[in-house]
């Protein structure tokens, strides 16, 4: 039975959309989504409207599986593949969304210059390639928790991409929930993208 504080919200893009897109596409949305809440950040200050007025430093760990963003000498955000739990995540930090951006042509980004993803469609279309894929994609961001899933919207008797929307707890429990560790420093204010099932092979093929 479904949790009764699970709101679904189907958006309207069936599971054959953009068929040509696969895991590449997918994943090439999603660390354009991650680069553009990093030159938006608030963790960094002053915040700013044009990226070319904000210098993004990256910093990649020996083993080439961590990457850690900074803006004037603050860290902004960082992404980690996890080889062991086949798990790539995903943290802006001082970055929180709210639903309007789950909306076709709906985008904050598009307040911004510069930013790669200007109306926002790139992050359904590319969760929908991942989901084909068969991998598992969640967001922890802003006071929810979204999970992006496969299913039949009873309106239209098709399958579409849907969010399952949770309330985000106050503190995340992620042995439970089946996060990453890594995510033990996460704020309220952060947003954690957590995309399950890259297989090793793949993640050395990016």
């Amino acid at each position: 039975m479904a949790d009764p504080a699970t709101q679904k919200i189907s958006l309207s893009l069936t599971a054959s959309y953009a068929s040509s897109w696969g895991l590449w596409e997918g994943l090439r949305e999603t660390v354009q989504n991650w680069h553009d809440g990093l030159l938006v950040s608030s963790a960094a200050t002053p915040p700013v409207l044009e990226a070319s007025q904000s210098k993004l430093d990256f910093g990649a760990g020996k083993d080439g599986l961590r990457f850690e963003a900074r803006r004037a000498s603050q860290e902004v955000g960082w992404c980690e593949y996890l080889p062991g739990e086949a798990k790539l995540t995903f943290v802006n930090r001082g970055v929180g969304l709210g639903r309007q951006v789950l909306l076709m042509g709906y985008s904050k980004k598009a307040q911004h210059h510069d930013v790669i993803g200007s109306f926002g469609e790139g992050l359904k279309v590319g969760s929908l390639a991942l989901l084909r894929r068969g991998l598992k994609l969640r967001m922890i961001t802003g006071a929810e928790v979204w999970e992006f899933v496969l299913a039949v919207d009873p309106s239209f008797g098709e399958l579409v991409l849907m969010v399952e929307a949770t309330k985000r707890p106050l503190e995340l429990d992620l042995e439970l929930e089946g996060l990453p560790s890594i995510l033990s420093s996460l704020e309220p204010s952060d947003t954690a993208t957590v995309l399950e099932g890259l297989r090793p092979e793949e993640w050395a093929e990016l």
